[in-house]
């Protein structure tokens, strides 16, 4: 296996897989024979080229892996051109429409400047060369198209000569890396920002005579001018969009509302809308006149670094890490996501006349996409409505939704909450020791939060139990008020008044625990096995806790008697159980793929819903009791999904028939967590792929769509 490319490669044979291991001039020895060879991105969740491999008796074969091996496309969508030449292990940086839109300039993170042309459909390189010997180059062509400019690392800007790649000017002002660059739209005035916080306004007329303006408390990484010329925004790592008179270059408004730093802003073509991006994972759109925000757009997955309007208005596209996703601007409805690049995304630009979407990205390649209509995926029928999408960590996490926030604990240590209305993060802080790389699904950490959210209750890796007192609403997390040594990421259930919490400890054993002062007051045993999960009913009556050996214990609180009744789900270890809203029926799953849901008024297990095609991670009721939610999926780390099986599932049932109303995916991996609002129309689910999803399912639940078969699918 040859090649240092940040890959995984996977060689599978008739016994299973042989060898998988990032290349680097391993060197294997295989039998004769024929294996499936797949190569993925490190994490193993995308997969750049799968093929067979035939090896015959003392023959010997190279896996090469390079750039062009690990192109990673959306399977759904195709690149129209795919402009490749910056070589760079940080990939591209910048990318600038002239205004016929013929003419394209990309920087790369090397110091290198590229030129492409249009010829008809095709597009050619019509010149490279290195401009800043720093790198990090930025780039901006003048509406004309006869001048490039650029800006590096090395704190200069440049003036080039687009027809010939002459250098006309060295620019020396700044006293840190330029960030942005961009010219007005009479092309009269170049501006540029640098990590000082400084804006310096270069007058074309003049010479490129400067105007320095400190503009920002730190780095400035984006700028825009309004389609009039008259007003520049600039997005700065103090957390601000700031708005600027062009001419006199005094300052006419300040904007917060991102809880992070600002990445890019963009103007939409009347200039009365302005948008916004940022680490904090939303893009917020402003009235650029009153400086109030309009909109709140969230759905994304991760940082998100560049934003801009198509030039008719109707669309608005971000980045979203190694993704594209496109609003429609109207209805703030989600049009579109599409995996782009293998890599996070640098920057992304529309041709002037609206029909093409370029991206730069740190697999060194830029593409150009064509633009949809706004169309409106939330349109569609018979589909849930992201409503918001969080990044959490690479492994599970779990959350608690209440009153329009949303909690979670990943397996890092880091308890998060969320604002799910305005999709601002309250809180992340590490209040937990790591689980470890390759945590599997049932070991998640456990959390656990009161109804008032006055209480929350955490057991990570780290082998402990915290009990923690806030505020309420937001909470605040103040000094733990007991640290108990127990099992790793202990399954824990806590009491809706969040006096009590029920804590799993090795030995089939769940201690009850006063929160208050940290001392047991009762000690449970189940009777079936080591415990994987842990629900309590919703009056703090009953308390049930499913094993390893495929058994639920279920205990009645109220009762002295210690010994719980055992409910035999299956053969293999149940991993998820929860109670209906009036402790009238239990739900139960897990490895064996089933979901049973027992009337406790018998004690018998009424109905067995069918089953999913991969393990049962997580059950849950709507908070009418009417709707029940399982979830789960085929694969878990360091696994594979098979072929032609899906990586995850979601279902929803009726309680009182078992019937299927909605099926749908929407994570790239497992899902191992899934729970209901308040509101009863809100869904949030927690995949092993990284992410947190809030779902707005009141469509499914009120007129459920068939197919046939019950199914609905929703788009990843």
């Amino acid at each position: 296996i040859d090649g240092t490319y940040p890959c995984r490669v996977s060689i599978t044979g008739a016994a299973g897989e042989v060898a998988a291991d990032r290349p680097g001039d391993r060197r294997l020895a295989l039998r004769p024979g024929v294996y499936e060879v797949r190569v993925t991105d490190p994490t193993g969740l995308r997969t750049y080229r799968e093929g067979q491999l035939a090896l015959r008796p003392g023959e010997k074969t190279t896996i090469r892996v390079d750039r062009r091996t690990c192109l990673a496309l959306d399977r759904k969508r195709a690149a129209l051109a795919e402009l490749v030449g910056h070589d760079h292990e940080d990939g591209a940086f910048a990318v600038a429409f002239a205004s016929e839109g013929i003419l394209l300039a990309s920087g790369s993170c090397g110091g290198e400047v590229r030129l492409w042309e249009r010829e008809g459909s095709a597009w050619a390189c019509r010149r490279a060369w290195p401009a800043h010997p720093e790198g990090a180059v930025f780039v901006a062509l003048s509406p004309d198209g006869s001048l490039l400019a650029t800006g590096g690392a090395d704190r200069v800007v440049k003036i080039w000569d687009a027809a010939t790649g002459d250098e006309r000017a060295a620019l020396q002002q700044h006293k840190g890396r330029v960030w942005w660059i961009g010219f007005s739209p009479d092309g009269q005035t170049l501006v540029s920002t640098d990590d000082n916080g400084q804006v310096v306004f270069w007058d074309r007329g003049g010479q490129w005579k400067p105007v320095t303006i400190r503009a920002h408390q730190g780095a400035i990484y984006g700028a825009a001018f309004s389609g009039d010329g008259k007003t520049l925004a600039t997005a700065g790592r103090d957390l601000t969009v700031r708005l600027w008179d062009a001419a006199t270059r005094a300052p006419k408004a300040t904007l917060r509302g991102h809880t992070h730093d600002v990445s890019s802003v963009a103007f939409s073509a009347d200039g009365r809308t302005l948008a916004s991006t940022s680490q904090d994972g939303t893009v917020r759109l402003w009235d650029s006149q009153t400086g109030q925000t309009l909109r709140v757009l969230g759905g994304l997955q991760g940082w998100s670094r560049s934003v801009a309007f198509a030039p008719n208005g109707a669309v608005l596209a971000a980045t979203d890490e190694d993704a594209i996703a496109l609003w429609d601007v109207a209805s703030g409805a989600r049009c579109d996501l599409f995996h782009a690049h293998w890599a996070p995304l640098r920057a992304i630009a529309f041709s002037p006349d609206g029909t093409l979407l370029a991206s730069a990205g740190r697999d060194s390649v830029v593409r150009l996409w064509a633009v949809p209509a706004a169309t409106p995926a939330s349109a569609k029928p018979g589909q849930p409505r992201l409503k918001a999408g969080f990044l959490s960590n690479y492994y599970s996490s779990v959350a608690t939704p209440s009153k329009g926030l949303l909690a979670s604990l990943n397996t890092g240590g880091y308890f998060s909450v969320w604002d799910i209305e305005n999709f601002v993060k309250l809180i992340d802080v590490r209040i937990a020791g790591p689980s470890g790389e390759r945590a599997p699904v049932q070991e998640r950490p456990g959390l656990g939060v009161s109804d008032d959210f006055r209480r929350i209750v955490t057991s990570g890796g780290d082998k402990t139990l915290r009990i923690w007192e806030a505020d309420g609403v937001p909470p605040t997390l103040r000094r733990p008020t007991a640290v108990l040594g127990d099992q790793p990421n202990a399954p824990v259930a806590l009491y809706p008044d969040g006096k009590t919490v029920a804590a799993a400890q090795q030995n089939e054993i769940v201690r009850l625990i006063d929160c208050e002062n940290g001392k047991t007051e009762r000690v449970l045993r189940s009777g079936g096995g080591a415990i994987a999960t842990l629900a309590l009913s919703a009056d703090g009556g009953r308390l049930a806790a499913g094993t390893v050996e495929g058994r639920v214990a279920l205990w009645n609180l109220t009762s002295q008697d210690q010994k719980p009744a055992v409910l035999e789900h299956g053969s293999a270890a149940v991993l998820a159980v929860a109670f209906s809203p009036d402790g009238k029926f239990l739900v139960s799953g897990g490895d064996d793929r089933t979901v049973k849901l027992w009337n406790l008024s018998s004690v018998a297990a009424s109905r067995t819903l069918s089953k999913h095609d991969g393990n049962v991670y997580a059950l849950g009721f709507s908070p009418d009791g009417k709707t029940v939610v399982s979830a789960g999926g085929r694969c878990r780390l360091p696994d594979f999904p098979e072929r032609g099986q899906p990586a995850c599932e979601v279902k929803l049932w009726t309680v009182d028939d078992g019937r299927l109303l909605a099926e749908f995916e929407g994570h790239r991996h497992a899902v191992v967590q899934a729970a209901f609002f308040p509101d009863g129309k809100t869904l949030a689910t927690v995949g092993h792929d990284a992410k947190t999803c809030v779902w707005d399912v009141s469509e499914l639940l009120v007129q459920p769509r068939s197919n046939g078969n019950g199914k609905t699918k929703a788009n990843r």
